[in-house]
């Protein structure tokens, strides 16, 4: 029987070519947009408008901004539930202006529906694209806010253009909030987050400047937060319904923190790093208002000082801790959470991988994620695999190959795991991970320079793992990046097609041994056969709109 091949559904195909149509009429037709938007609000229910719009927050990037803009202008209304304008791409933002603009188009459109909201802004030192330049632009999301945005929105992302008055409109609105997320946002502080928090901000506001130390402010906060006598007196609604609020990068104090810790009851996590202002320190000084009786919801957090003495004591005050981002030279102390799934350590370019063993060899085998951050040295691929047996997620610097012992080879290496971000050494890692890990569906690898007498990834490589494997790879997604020894060529292109059933992303290219002529061949055949697979080489998908009309497709 022939393998399984991925191919696109008729749904889909029809929905890439009406989009296909559709940035090209948008961008023929700028001035005409209103009658394209009458046309296609009768033609195309809210289903279909909501999936176009999802094709097109994924596949204009920052230099297109202005045509997804258009493209919104013409598919946009009330009924629109989801509006990721990132694409789920960290890396792609707006200006300013753009910004100002799709807050205009929400206004002018109706666009209060949204439950999902998600606009990064890059701000520059220009006029038009400082910090300047935000407020005017606010005030048309102000005015969807105040008449129905605000009571739909589930999660909200505003990065460095939210201010204290969208806060305030949240506050007094915002009835299903669960996410906010306002990093790098400097119009923003702690008078933004007293009016999001509270009924009343101007009675219950706490000024650092009124106080002769921080202490005297958690005293006075800690004796207001219990005056209210309820859950929901003196506070505002979305104060229930807050699960994660991320301020880095932004005017706010440690008033701010302690607010939020106090008046979030089921605050789960702060999102990042807040310089200056350690969650760990705040959460100390209100236990000691609270004589230890304080026990709060959050399940994440993140400090880089975890001494041992600070560890116990957070540990009492976090029971349901279960993600921790901190410093390597601090793991001998992280047993004291007895519930950790969630672990990422910042190496500090110095090699803890004797402490990061003993560690995982007294905690309970519990792990579900590991990331390694800012590594030097690579950690045994085989020791993560015996330690980290229910593992889904790792992300770190690994050597050594999987099948060595005969108790690894009676085992398939992490039976669970899903996603891989890994940077490796040799070909024999490589080998490992795609041969033993049966349910991996993201794996990423960077394949870092080798020594002179290492083998390079090659197409025999490649095809002798795949043949080797028990079950068919359940791989969406694979990016290999070579800074030396890759010899893949378009063969491992044809293998991988044929071997994984549900691959939809493969590159990158460029770093392959691919000829431009046959990167075109490839895409013909992509679209020939109706594969649901695309190329990356350079940055660019592949077959693409682009590539389709400079081919003449």
């Amino acid at each position: 029987m022939p393998p399984l091949l991925p191919v696109q559904s008729l749904y889909k195909t029809c929905l890439l070519v009406i989009f296909n149509n559709l940035r090209c009429l948008v961008r023929q037709n700028t001035d005409s947009l209103e009658v394209l938007r009458d046309l296609l609000q009768s033609l195309f229910h809210r289903g279909i408008r909501q999936d176009l719009i999802d094709i097109a927050t994924k596949r204009c990037s920052s230099s297109d901004a202005f045509t997804l803009l258009d493209i919104l202008r013409v598919l946009l209304d009330k009924s629109i539930k989801r509006l990721d304008l990132s694409g789920g791409d960290d890396s792609v933002t707006l200006q300013a202006d753009q910004c100002a603009r799709l807050f205009d188009y929400l206004e002018q459109y109706n666009g209060i529906g949204l439950q999902e909201l998600v606009a990064k802004v890059r701000l520059t030192n220009s006029y038009r694209g400082g910090v300047e330049s935000i407020s005017p632009g606010n005030f048309a999301l102000h005015h969807v806010l105040r008449h129905g945005l605000a009571s739909s929105l589930h999660t909200l992302v505003l990065h460095s253009v939210c201010d204290n008055e969208t806060l305030h409109l949240l506050g007094k609105h915002a009835v299903h909030l669960t996410h906010l997320d306002v990093s790098s946002s400097w119009l923003v502080d702690d008078r933004g987050l007293h009016q999001l928090l509270l009924q009343n901000p101007d009675v219950c506001y706490f000024d650092s400047e009124a106080f002769d130390t921080v202490e005297a402010i958690f005293t006075s906060m800690w004796a207001i937060s219990h005056a209210f006598g309820g859950p929901h007196v003196g506070v505002n609604r979305c104060c229930s319904t807050l699960q994660e609020v991320r301020i880095q990068e932004t005017n706010t104090s440690e008033i701010g923190v302690a607010l939020l810790l106090l008046f979030v009851p089921n605050l789960r996590s702060l999102g990042g790093f807040i310089y200056y202002r350690s969650v760990g320190e705040a959460i100390i000084s209100l236990l000691r208002q609270s004589q230890n009786t304080l026990r709060l919801s959050l399940s994440e957090l993140w400090d880089t000082h975890m001494p041992s003495l600070k560890a116990s004591v957070l540990s009492r005050a976090l029971p349901n801790l279960a993600s921790l981002y901190t410093r390597g030279t601090w793991l001998p102390t992280l047993s004291t959470f007895p519930k950790l799934y969630s672990l990422t350590i910042d190496f500090d370019y110095v090699d803890y991988s004797e402490s990061l063993e003993r560690f995982l060899r007294v905690i309970p085998q519990m792990l579900r994620k590991l990331v390694l951050v800012d590594q030097d040295h690579a950690v045994d691929l085989a020791m993560i695999g015996e330690l980290c047996p229910g593992l889904e997620e790792v992300s770190a610097k690994l050597d050594g190959s999987w099948g060595s012992g005969s108790r690894q080879k009676a085992f398939g290496l992490l039976p669970s795991l899903h996603t891989c971000r890994v940077r490796i050494l040799n070909q024999e890692t490589f080998r490992s991970i795609l041969v033993h890990t049966q349910k991996l569906q993201v794996l990423e690898v960077v394949m870092e320079k080798m020594a002179l007498d290492e083998p390079s990834l090659d197409d025999e490589v490649m095809s002798s793992a795949l043949s080797e494997r028990l079950l068919p790879l359940q791989l969406t997604r694979l990016i290999i990046t070579a800074n030396s020894g890759c010899n893949l060529s378009f063969l491992s292109v044809h293998l991988l097609a044929q071997a994984c059933p549900k691959l939809k992303l493969l590159g990158d290219l460029s770093l392959w041994k691919i000829q431009k002529r046959q990167l075109v061949d490839l895409s013909h055949e992509i679209m020939s056969k109706n594969w649901d697979l695309q190329l990356v080489c350079r940055g660019e998908l592949y077959p693409s709109t682009v590539w389709r009309n400079l081919n003449g497709i």
